[in-house]
């Protein structure tokens, strides 16, 4: 009995003497020494000293950021920005809802100890309310002349506005009837689509709104080409093209669409809306186009510049309400979301544009001659936003 007791206590004291080396193999945590994780240091930013207008994304360079979005916090002054992309060595974020002359910015890294800053940076004004229009009285038409005048319709109380460039608005006449839109016309006046089956004109120097041209349908948009062409068209009326000496013709396109926006620019006529009658591979809701083919007006077959189911989950509930075209062929596509303005670039990417700083909604839309698109603000409250895009 002694003896298997001593062979037991031989055993559990080489057990214990085992364990003992095992665990005397790995140092306790709190005794070994601590290192840092990396701190993010910003290098550069692009573009540099300054996000102007027309920028919509601005790009943060450094070192040892988090390689997934999520993991990083970008701050300018204590704004916020949203984050879409991020690598170890770069962060790109949309421009801030800030204005300011020096900003600093500040970089968040997961595990980082330290945030990396980097300023004074810059951030330009890129929206402004435009000429004083604080009646909340709805508005519809807009036009702009070369000059950058742009002019105004309130069509309940048939009242037209001339906006000189940067000052108050004008009342310079009433037009005869509930009117919807209007253009400048070779001339240098006004013509105006007021959904009846006919144009009228409102001469500047007179201030007398009278008939123009007859048309065979109703139209409630209306925009002229390079050559004197005159193309309208309205809901489900199709397209008409209206030569100098006022004779027409139907394209034959559009009678099945209800359209919200047409605009002509370079040699092509843009029109947004609504097809309802759209088979299961064609698009319900976007913008088409229509290459100008002669001096005549004829046109080209339709293209689809953008279909509105593409625009995502966010938009899904909105409808496009307008289109303008700039000198590179960019579009920009109003809409009644409360990020109203849709950016195609002519290679076909699209992106919210100035998204969480522009205002919902977007009624009307129009470029002017020089850096600007003009909106009508809807919703509660209808006023004119000059939007600064940093190009023609």
């Amino acid at each position: 009995m002694k003896r298997y007791q001593l062979i037991c206590l031989t055993l559990f004291a080489a057990a214990a003497f085992f364990c003992a080396c095992e665990y005397d193999v790995a140092e306790p945590p709190w005794e070994q020494d601590h290192t840092n994780p990396p701190t993010p240091v910003i290098t550069s930013v692009e573009p540099a000293g300054a996000a102007s207008p027309g920028i919509n994304t601005i790009t943060i360079y450094g070192e040892n950021f988090a390689a997934n979005a999520e993991d990083n916090k970008v701050y300018f002054d204590n704004i916020p920005a949203e984050i879409v992309d991020a690598t170890s060595t770069a962060i790109t974020v949309r421009r801030p809802n800030l204005v300011t002359d020096s900003s600093d910015i500040v970089v968040i890294s997961y595990d980082a100890i330290e945030a990396a800053t980097y300023g004074p940076y810059k951030i330009n004004p890129v929206m402004e309310r435009y000429g004083q229009f604080l009646d909340n009285v709805e508005l519809k038409g807009l036009a702009v002349d070369d000059d950058e005048n742009l002019y105004v319709l309130q069509p309940f109380e048939n009242k037209l506005f001339r906006v000189p460039p940067g000052e108050e608005k004008i009342q310079i006449g009433n037009t005869s009837r509930l009117s919807y839109d209007l253009t400048m016309a070779p001339d240098g006046n006004l013509v105006i689509a007021v959904n009846q089956k006919y144009l009228n004109k409102f001469d500047l120097n007179t201030g007398q709104d009278t008939l123009f041209v007859d048309l065979p349908k109703k139209t409630s948009f209306c925009d002229y080409d390079d050559n004197g062409m005159l193309y309208t068209i309205g809901r489900k009326s199709d397209l008409i093209i209206i030569a100098p000496d006022g004779s027409n013709t139907t394209l034959g396109v559009y009678g099945d669409y209800i359209i919200t926006g047409m605009r002509v620019y370079n040699n092509y006529v843009y029109i947004c809306g609504e097809n309802t009658k759209a088979e299961a591979d064609d698009a319900e809701f976007g913008v088409w186009r229509h290459e100008i083919l002669d001096a005549n007006g004829s046109l080209g077959p339709q293209e689809l510049m953008l279909d509105w189911a593409t625009t995502g989950d966010d938009y899904a509930d909105s409808e496009p309400t307008g289109v303008a075209v700039t000198a590179d062929g960019t579009m920009y596509v109003s809409c009644d979301n409360e990020n109203p303005i849709i950016v195609v670039t002519p290679d076909g990417r699209q992106d919210v544009f100035y998204k969480d700083i522009l205002p919902y909604y977007a009624v009307k839309l129009i470029a002017g001659t020089s850096n600007y698109l003009y909106m009508i603000l809807g919703t509660e409250e209808y006023t004119i936003i000059r939007i600064d895009i940093g190009t023609n």
